[in-house]
């Protein structure tokens, strides 16, 4: 239906996330219908970059959300080897890629300050996916988010993940660094004088 109408139909559901004291309730959306894209007169998709990028994000969050993202997207410049760019018409995304690891994005930031964990993206099978899960269930306070390893992604706001960015970081610095296969290690540009990435949110960038 959403393919061959110039309508379109969405599912919402919402999954209700209660801390264990009772203080912080949150509810996190899950929408069905997003898979098919259709071409709309009027409906321009852009191709994004950094610049329009960070421009539309610092318009839809607050300073601390827009400061956690780029910090995700600084490591993602210092560690992945590939970022492509989203072509969303109202909202902008990147996505780094790890050859090492697998030819798919780990995970996905948008404009709306959103982090999308790849989980049944990615293509380097299941122990990709186990480690990026396990190492994400470590961290008490995003366990109750990351439920299913085999969801084809896991959406997160912003008020989930930006108080635990750098812990976020550090898991995805162990997965980055740990090679799939020897195929995928031949596609990678080795660089022997990257140190681990040690995040520090809301330092400055350098000009």
């Amino acid at each position: 239906m959403n393919r061959n109408s110039e309508f379109s139909v969405y599912v919402v559901e919402l999954q209700r996330y209660v801390s264990e004291d009772q203080d912080l309730e949150v509810f996190v959306p899950q929408v069905f219908g997003e898979e098919v894209r259709k071409e709309i007169p009027g409906h321009t998709r852009q191709r994004w970059d950094e610049t329009s990028f960070f421009r539309d994000l610092e318009g839809k969050v607050d300073p601390t959300t827009v400061a956690a993202v780029r910090k995700l997207y600084e490591f993602a410049k210092a560690r992945a080897d590939i970022i492509t760019w989203g072509t969303g018409t109202n909202t902008g995304s990147f996505n780094p890629k790890f050859l090492a690891v697998d030819n798919k994005s780990l995970f996905t930031v948008t404009s709306r300050g959103e982090m999308r964990l790849n989980f049944g993206w990615l293509t380097g099978g299941k122990a990709v996916r186990d480690r990026l899960w396990a190492g994400l269930k470590e961290i008490p306070e995003l366990s109750p988010y990351v439920r299913d390893r085999a969801e084809r992604c896991t959406v997160l706001p912003p008020q989930v993940w930006v108080p635990h960015c750098e812990r976020i970081l550090g898991v995805f610095d162990q997965v980055s660094r740990c090679s799939n296969s020897g195929q995928q290690r031949k596609n990678r540009v080795l660089r022997s004088d990257v140190k681990p990435f040690e995040p520090r949110l809301g330092e400055k960038r350098s000009p």
